[in-house]
């Protein structure tokens, strides 16, 4: 439904077609059917203001404040825009059709707000901005639009007697009046091309995850388990007691702080809070993956390179791994722990698996890889972290650590310590004006099960 502005700027650009007809052509067929569409247009608008005012006259209760129905994910520092007409406080907005389809109540668009493309003129703003216009801006568009339609039917001289009209076209101009290059409006995309990096988040997805209140914990472990054997008639039973021990974790703070200009933060017509949300979570992903490799277990998370992980023993050849040792390092891994596996490498790493396509004690190792690009080896998938972690692998070269094999739902454990949190600041960097966020996550990740996993090495010559 268009608002009361709306209907009256339809008017308005209906009047001001048929008065250019009128003074163009004269009076006639053409102008007479302008003049009609202006009647039309100027009796919405008279029906649509007799049905506010009543509406109006109805009400028992007075006009809404603006913190009464602003959508609570709107700034709070968005200005509130009261009425041009009246020092009476209005609702400074309009309602519109959310993306649920309920009313959702949307602040005066303006050029000191958030959105407005700077310096350009108010017919050029995109179409989020045009549905929110106030209507001092609603009239300014529809003179700009106006003067634009009689330059490009007339040229200059449209404009003689019409010289306040012209002002409107000048506001048009991309340079200066010399050149006469008038403005086109171009699509400016709020959203940002992003450079992902290195592909993250893959081992939190197929390991076991846990949360805790606590700082600190441990599971209990089974080192040695039971086991039987035959009794002769009449003779004592054996004893065989299992050896318990544990798996300690300590919750570790991991996070990062941003700081933005209020300017930046202020003008941007692209959602940077939401922006740097994503961007904190990829790199959140990166972090886990990292660590589940290559960390230390003392002051980071454990990764499977210092957690005792046996390395396979028919170790890949430099030159490039054959399809007997790639199907020896899988069958190296316990059968208990084979049918829940996940290879875990690099793809400079992946790179030579592939290219082990001749055949090898009979052996094609082409035939047991399918799909490239979510593949799988010997029936089982692959996840891929091209970033620090595993060796470099874009040549083999002597005991390079290439990745790694194993049941990482049973032998590998993230514990969490509450969920991640964006923090706002607008009080620490008060004195340079910058808004500081930052991003602040707890948990631990552990290597449960050492033999659940086999490192997969390089031979050292």
């Amino acid at each position: 439904m268009a608002t009361l502005n709306q209907f009256k700027n339809e008017a308005n650009e209906a009047l001001a077609k048929a008065k250019e007809i009128l003074e163009l052509k004269g009076a006639g067929p053409e102008y007479d059917a302008a003049w009609k569409g202006y009647e039309t247009a100027k009796a919405q608008y008279d029906a649509r203001r007799a049905v506010e005012a009543e509406e109006k006259s109805l009400s028992d209760e007075a006009a809404p404040k603006p913190s009464e129905t602003r959508n609570p994910g709107d700034a709070d520092w968005i200005p509130g825009q009261k009425s041009i007409e009246s020092s009476k406080d209005l609702a400074d907005g309009v309602v519109l059709k959310g993306v649920d389809g309920k009313p959702e109540f949307m602040p005066y668009a303006r050029p000191d707000r958030e959105g407005w493309r700077k310096g350009y003129p108010v017919s050029a703003q995109q179409a989020s901005i045009l549905r929110r216009l106030p209507e001092d801006l609603l009239h300014k568009k529809a003179l700009e639009e106006e003067a634009f339609r009689i330059y490009l039917r007339h040229g200059l001289a449209g404009f003689r007697g019409k010289e306040a009209l012209y002002a409107h076209l000048k506001d048009l101009q991309e340079g200066t009046d010399s050149e006469g290059g008038y403005l086109v409006p171009t699509d400016q995309r709020s959203d940002i091309i992003v450079d992902p990096g290195a592909p993250g988040g893959v081992t939190r997805g197929i390991s076991s995850v846990f949360q805790t209140t606590r700082d600190g914990g441990s599971w209990p472990t089974l080192s040695t388990d039971l086991t039987l054997a035959a009794v002769a008639e009449e003779a004592a039973f054996a004893e065989s007691d299992p050896a318990f021990g544990q798996v300690t974790f300590t919750i570790r703070k991991v996070g990062r702080a941003v700081d933005l200009s209020y300017e930046l933060l202020s003008d941007s017509a692209v959602n940077l809070p939401q922006l740097l949300g994503n961007r904190f979570a990829a790199a959140k992903g990166r972090y886990e993956d990292q660590q589940a490799i290559e960390g230390d277990g003392t002051t980071e998370p454990q990764g499977l390179r210092v957690a005792s992980v046996s390395d396979i023993t028919d170790l890949w050849t430099l030159a490039a791994p054959t399809a007997l040792e790639v199907v020896g390092a899988f069958y190296e891994l316990p059968a208990q722990f084979r049918s829940n596996a996940y290879w875990h490498m690099s793809s400079s790493a992946f790179k030579w698996v592939v290219s082990a396509g001749s055949a090898s004690a009979g052996i094609h190792l082409v035939d047991l890889i399918q799909n490239a690009v979510e593949p799988r080896v010997l029936g089982r998938p692959v996840v891929f972290f091209d970033g620090t972690g595993w060796d470099d692998a874009t040549a083999i070269t002597a005991n390079e650590e290439l990745g790694a094999i194993g049941d990482f739902r049973q032998g590998m454990y993230f514990i969490d310590n509450g969920n991640p949190t964006v923090s706002r600041s607008d009080d620490v960097a008060f004195r340079t004006d910058q808004v500081v966020f930052k991003y602040r996550v707890r948990y631990d990740q552990r290597v449960a099960l050492t033999n659940a996993f086999r490192i997969i090495k390089a031979a050292a010559s």
